[in-house]
């Protein structure tokens, strides 16, 4: 490789010029100094010697195995599976807010179950009182062709929540999985 012998030999003579305290050439002072100039010659004589890389080709790969996945073990839900949307029960109301409808107290009001599902023996409508009191049948739609609904008086100081529920003839139980929070004005 050109230049590499030169090199070498400029290596050398800093090398022996710093050995020798006494040369003209190399004072105490100078020591630091030549001392950091060999370490770069140094370095470009390594440069110089490692010869440039070259451009290879890039190896194919070859698959050795295939990852078929980890294995999948079912575990229980600790709860009912979820049951599928089943419509949703509409009304007249004043206000609502989050899931709370607030009724007019002494009006008779209707709810509708839009998208109930299809071929139940009977729907009933029923509240869950907010103070844990027993539930109460509002009332039960046995004849859908005119549309699943029923009517309702509200009562005064009413707190509830409102759930339907589909009966089928071979046992099925379906019920509306939003069921709102009604109220009305004591």
């Amino acid at each position: 490789m050109p230049g590499a012998g030169v090199r070498q030999v400029q290596v050398q003579m800093l090398i022996s010029l710093i050995q020798n305290e006494k040369s003209a050439f190399v004072s105490v002072n100078q020591r630091p100094f030549c001392l950091s100039l060999l370490f770069v010659l140094f370095l470009g004589a390594c440069a110089l010697s490692t010869p440039p890389p070259t451009a290879t080709a890039i190896p194919t790969l070859t698959a050795i195995a295939t990852f078929t996945g980890f294995p999948v073990t079912a575990i229980p839900s600790p709860t009912a599976t979820e049951e599928p949307f089943n419509g949703v029960i509409k009304f007249p109301f004043l206000n609502a807010d989050a899931g709370n409808f607030q009724l007019q107290t002494g009006e008779t009001i209707t709810f509708t179950w839009e998208g109930a599902p299809a071929g139940a023996e009977r729907y009933e409508f029923v509240i869950y009182p907010h103070d844990g009191s027993q539930p109460v049948i509002l009332a039960t739609d046995t004849d859908p062709s005119d549309g699943v609904a029923i009517q309702f008086a509200v009562t005064s100081g009413l707190a509830a929540e409102l759930r339907g529920t589909a009966y089928f003839s071979d046992g099925t139980i379906l019920r509306t999985r939003f069921n709102p929070s009604i109220y009305s004005a004591e």
